[in-house]
């Protein structure tokens, strides 16, 4: 990465403190060292964070009792979901004889009355 030397503060450099493209520039490549700095804290991070999980999942000798109690089901939940699946199976055979319910061939007798508005 290129560092370009600024001047020292409180140096009386005419050049460097009253020209505003000097300003512009100094300000966009501070910019750029700021994003760049992010990114690489942001990856830093990201790529420790996986290494310690991974770690800490697999890398011990109670990794499978690990897995096992992050792979069980709330006993709740559990209850729920079978109660919700129950339920949707009854639906299903409800519309199935609805669905086989018809009114083909029930008529319906036209009526002469008249009614009044």
């Amino acid at each position: 990465m290129f560092f370009r030397k600024l001047p020292r503060r409180g140096t009386a450099t005419s050049d460097a403190q009253s020209s505003p493209p000097y300003a512009v520039l100094k300000d966009e490549d501070g910019m750029a060292f700021a994003q760049s700095y992010k990114h690489r804290c942001k990856q830093t991070l990201a790529s420790s964070l996986k290494r310690n999980l991974f770690e800490s999942l697999f890398g011990s000798d109670a990794s499978s009792a690990k897995m096992k109690e992050l792979l069980t089901e709330d006993p709740v939940i559990a209850g729920e979901r079978r109660f919700l699946q129950e339920r949707l199976a009854r639906l299903r055979q409800i519309k199935e004889k609805l669905d086989g319910f018809g009114f083909k061939n029930i008529k319906i007798p036209k009526s002469n009355a008249t009614y009044p508005d």
